[in-house]
């Protein structure tokens, strides 16, 4: 298991896959492209989009969505999606959160 994959390289996933059995069978990631701080180390969030797809197009019931956020404010998310949701910010991939319980 790799959490934080959006902060991941090539050759870190190169490493990674090579361990993880044929086809990387026994790999499992947890990662979101918006948290994706560590460009300044190397980090490419592109490797996770690519990887993402891979799994969407070989298993798409493998890609299991976590919107909800039970640590922050309905207003901060409210605003976090008034900043965010412009196209000029993420595109299309910016997936908005609701508040939790």
């Amino acid at each position: 298991m790799v959490d934080e994959f959006q902060d991941t390289d090539q050759m870190q996933v190169d490493m990674i896959k090579r361990i993880a059995g044929p086809g990387a069978c026994r790999l499992c990631t947890v990662g979101d492209a918006q948290q994706s701080i560590y460009r300044f180390r190397g980090a490419d969030v592109s490797v996770y989009r690519r990887h993402l797809e891979t799994v969407r197009a070989g298993n798409p019931e493998d890609v299991i969505m976590l919107p909800d956020n039970f640590r922050s404010h309905p207003d901060v998310l409210a605003l976090v999606d008034r900043v965010f949701e412009r196209p000029d910010m993420f595109g299309g991939s910016f997936m908005s959160l609701a508040p939790g319980r």
